[in-house]
């Protein structure tokens, strides 16, 4: 095999040329704080919309109860896949004990 070959196959990661890792990772980092800045400013200016709009309590209310209604929707989806992990484990311990009883009874009745 060619040894530039092996030196290709032997690093974990193939640097491209001009780029740096650091560089990447900085451009990332800047991309996700403009992007959470974006998110503060929309949510600022809803909330200074609700504000000057002459239904802001219909209107404040209404996104809290709608708000609140997909939190209780999350949280109740997220329990029920804890349950149906649990009660999968449960019925499964169930099973194996009863498999380990049937064996048991029939090893201890058993004439050898």
């Amino acid at each position: 095999m060619d040894p530039d070959n092996q030196k290709c196959l032997d690093k974990k990661k193939i640097d491209i040329p001009g780029e740096s890792s650091s560089s990447s990772s900085t451009t990332t980092i800047v991309v996700e704080v403009i992007s959470a800045l974006v998110v503060v400013v929309d949510i600022t200016s809803s909330i200074s919309v609700i504000k000057l709009n002459k239904f802001s309590w219909f209107v404040g209310r209404f996104f809290f109860v709608f708000l609140l209604v997909l939190e209780l929707l999350w949280l109740v989806g997220w329990l029920l896949c804890c349950l149906r992990g649990m009660v999968g484990w449960l019925v499964g311990w169930l099973i194996g004990r009863f498999v380990g009883w049937l064996v048991e009874k029939k090893i201890t009745t058993e004439t050898f």
